[in-house]
């Protein structure tokens, strides 16, 4: 699909399952040009996407995690991250705003999402992968909005109890307390025990 017709996809899309409130502001606060389908077109037309410069816009959030923590896993891992991100919006847990989600920290210590926190450039570098993030992005937004909407990741519907997540190849001392749910990609997720 090209950046045309991707365009237009979401321009019809998000209409349809983006509400016209988004964490307490309306659709055209939350998405700079006026619309959701306009932010979604506008992050697609960016040149050299920075997420270190889009922390201020809900859906760029989204989509600067899905592309840095995913990028490389295909459609499923793309739902996991936006699954798992627009849970914690839902949770009372976490902050009740995407980028804060995205962006939380705990003082000095570690980041919620290890790519915010890795000293390395946050520039988008894989435009087809950034294409996808933001397509995933886009239809994600409806977590949100509805905490029972589920989400068919690797052959079965996954709903608001994936919360966490890690790369299979390490083992972090976090997940003791955690019930192990699955083994998407590389990305391990865990949600409370007895859920």
């Amino acid at each position: 699909m090209n950046l045309r017709a991707t365009i237009l996809t979401l321009t019809l899309l998000l209409p349809l399952i983006v509400p016209a409130t988004a964490w307490g502001r309306t659709a055209e606060q939350a998405a700079p040009g006026g619309t959701a389908s306009a932010a979604a077109a506008r992050l697609l037309s960016l040149p050299e996407p920075d997420c270190d410069r889009l922390r201020d816009e809900p859906l760029a959030c989204l989509a600067c995690n899905i592309y840095h923590e995913a990028r490389s896993e295909g459609a499923d891992g793309m739902k996991l991250v936006g699954k798992v991100t627009m849970n914690r919006v839902g949770s009372d847990d976490f902050p009740d705003d995407v980028c804060a989600v995205v962006w939380q920290r705990l003082g000095d210590g570690p980041a919620q999402f290890s790519w915010t926190r890795d000293g390395r450039s946050h520039r988008v570098l894989n435009r087809s992968a950034w294409r996808r993030a933001v397509e995933v992005a886009a239809l994600m937004f409806r977590d949100h909005y509805d905490p029972d909407f589920a989400v068919l990741i690797a052959g079965a519907l996954r709903g608001p109890d994936f919360m966490w997540f890690h790369n299979g190849t390490v083992r972090p001392s976090w997940t003791r307390n955690l019930e192990k749910v699955a083994q998407i990609g590389r990305h391990t997720v865990y949600r409370r025990r007895g859920r």
